[in-house]
């Protein structure tokens, strides 16, 4: 985890507020799928704007690479935004 949390901030500065373990694409309770992925999910503030939303990066768990990254905006920021 420590490593998963050290490679999201080396790409996205902040503070961590939340890392977890976590799989997709489960063959059955319990049972990875062949081509399931094992991953963190590391949630990350700008420590230079804390209004600026909050950063999603997922790390496979097995190779360090980043998989996916996801910008959250603020609460305020979403709701100005119209429908």
């Amino acid at each position: 985890m420590d490593q998963a949390i050290q490679i999201a901030t080396s790409q996205f500065p902040g503070k961590v507020l939340n890392c977890n373990l976590d799989a997709d694409r489960w063959e059955e309770p319990g049972k990875l799928a062949a081509d399931g992925k094992v991953f963190y999910r590391v949630i990350i503030v700008s420590s230079d704007d804390p209004n600026a939303g909050a950063t999603h990066v997922w790390v496979n768990a097995v190779d360090g690479l980043v998989i996916k990254t996801e910008k959250e905006l603020p609460r305020k920021m979403r709701e100005s935004q119209p429908q």
